[in-house]
């Protein structure tokens, strides 16, 4: 067998080490942090079914062949907040909420926010509001 050129090699271990490191960055645990923020905008959405595609990780080949399956999810009445940080950055995200507890939070009301910070380096960056005080 002949060898492997020590070309391809080095390109196999880039290859690897990239991937490991963006799986890394995707699976690790993010720090829950806390900040201040305030409501500037509140949208109402009433109850809807919403149709989504999911490929399941149980599959045999024929469903495979079939393509990903359509699944039906109710979604009830409820608030989509946008919520500004009042950190200095300017930084806003959605906060979706039941309507019961959302017809309580008026828009310039002051709340405090528990949230992660997702990112990859030059690619993208999220903020993920975990709950609201």
């Amino acid at each position: 067998m002949a060898p492997i050129p020590k070309v391809l090699t080095g390109v196999f271990v880039a290859i690897f080490v990239i991937a490991f490191f963006i799986l890394y960055l995707l699976s690790r645990p993010a720090v829950q942090k806390t900040a201040k923020g305030v409501v500037v905008s509140k949208e109402f959405q009433a109850a809807h079914v919403e149709k989504e595609n999911r490929f399941s990780s149980w599959r045999s080949i024929a469903q495979l062949q079939s393509g990903p399956t359509e699944t039906s999810v109710q979604k009830p009445d409820r608030y989509i907040l946008t919520i500004e940080f009042q950190d200095g950055t300017k930084r806003q995200a959605t906060y979706p909420t039941l309507k019961d507890r959302g017809e309580k939070i008026n828009v310039g009301q002051e709340l405090d926010l528990v949230y992660v910070e997702r990112h990859i380096p030059f690619i993208i960056n999220s903020l993920i509001i975990i709950s609201i005080k």
